[in-house]
């Protein structure tokens, strides 16, 4: 199977805008674009998102809808070089649209900080070192409680995934996302990790005792080293892993 390409959202929400926006200025269209506008609001949305999940400062609404719309601009612009395309007349239209979205996600921040202040969820998401491409191991459900599940996600907005790298490990099952990577373990029997289109690898442990769900972190671990690889002109990440036994 050759190495597939898979971008975050943020990335794909990325090329699309500038795509359309290249499109727009080399057929030198002057007319709104129901389809700029579409996907600049979900881009916004997501950028609001990710911030209102990771900030320790709470951002108030308003604030939450201008950094997006600001970063959303400058990375689009970034990306244009030398074209030159205002996103304002876009701008009014979408944050009048979002700002519901705004507020639930003020909230939803309150919430989250809150829940780790009293220590129901991590504050902390480390980053593990793979083979080529960082990631990060994160567990579904709340601290001293069942963990749900196990995902594992990129730390980059694109890599390759790389599933010759692991076939002697593991059997890939699909033709297409999300595939299935099935692990016979003699002493759990058969564990099933899916893979997102987003590169994500996550896994169902509902009811794994300790030892299980250790043995199913490692196993995750070592599959994430070897699946996640970059460019090959891209060396800005050396080799190391920690070698993995059955």
């Amino acid at each position: 199977m050759k190495r597939i390409l898979v971008l975050s959202q943020e990335e794909l929400l990325l090329q699309t805008l500038t795509e359309l926006i290249q499109e727009t200025v080399a057929e030198g269209s002057a007319h709104y674009s129901i389809l700029i506008e579409e996907v600049y609001a979900e881009f916004m949305r997501e950028l609001m998102i990710q911030t209102a999940d990771a900030g320790d400062i709470l951002a108030k609404p308003e604030s939450l809808l201008s950094q997006a719309s600001y970063t959303v601009e400058r990375l689009v612009q970034e990306r244009l070089g030398e074209v030159k395309f205002s996103l304002r007349r876009y701008k009014e239209t979408i944050c009048d649209a979002l700002r519901t979205s705004a507020k639930e996600l003020w909230i939803l921040q309150r919430e989250l900080k809150d829940a780790r202040r009293r220590g129901e969820i991590s504050s902390e998401r480390p980053i593990n070192r793979g083979e080529q491409i960082p990631f990060q191991i994160l567990e579904i459900g709340l601290l001293n409680s069942e963990v749900q599940g196990l995902i594992a996600l990129p730390a980059r907005h694109r890599c390759y995934l790389d599933f010759s790298q692991i076939a002697e490990s593991c059997p890939v099952q699909g033709n297409w996302f999300p595939f299935e990577l099935i692990v016979k373990e003699p002493t759990i029997g058969d564990l099933v990790f899916v893979v997102g289109q987003d590169g994500s690898v996550n896994i169902h442990t509902e009811n794994f005792p300790v030892e299980t769900l250790d043995r199913t972190r490692n196993i995750l671990k070592y599959l994430s080293e070897r699946l996640y690889t970059r460019d090959t002109d891209d060396d800005s990440y050396g080799l190391s892993s920690e070698p993995f036994t059955h």
